[in-house]
């Protein structure tokens, strides 16, 4: 068994969707927020966080129980932090505010890997339908 550290970092973005804006904000992920040049993606997954109505264990959703707003979480899983820089810094511009469909400035992390466990289950092969 290898031990060589794996060479990639998780971005997460979290979003706060107005909720009567979720559909203008999907299209916009969908086919507006591209990644032109994928070198560097391994891959990228826009999610809702579940309730703790479906999932009792669940202890945050994300949402604190907001009337304006759905959280999205894009997960990004990308060779290294400068890939992502490069592949996607051009958008990191806060003069210009948040977007007509957030309620506020989206929030950015990065997570660097200190430990693994590797299970048998695998990626998706392909982008899911929609996704340019």
């Amino acid at each position: 068994m290898s031990t060589n550290k794996p060479d990639f970092v998780f971005v997460l973005i979290h979003w706060k969707i107005k909720k009567t804006a979720v559909d203008e904000f999907l299209e916009f992920w969908k086919t507006e927020a591209v990644v032109q040049e994928t070198e560097g993606l391994i891959g990228e997954f826009l999610s809702t966080p579940a309730s703790n109505q479906d999932y009792p264990w669940i202890t945050s959703n994300l949402n604190d129980d907001s009337d304006a707003y759905l959280s999205y979480v894009n997960v990004g899983l990308w060779s290294s932090a400068e890939a992502f820089e490069e592949k996607i810094g051009q958008y990191f511009d806060t003069k210009t505010g948040p977007k007509p469909f957030e309620c506020e400035p989206r929030s950015r992390t990065l997570l660097k890997l200190d430990s693994w466990r590797i299970g048998n289950g695998l990626l998706p092969e392909h982008s899911s339908e929609g996704v340019l």
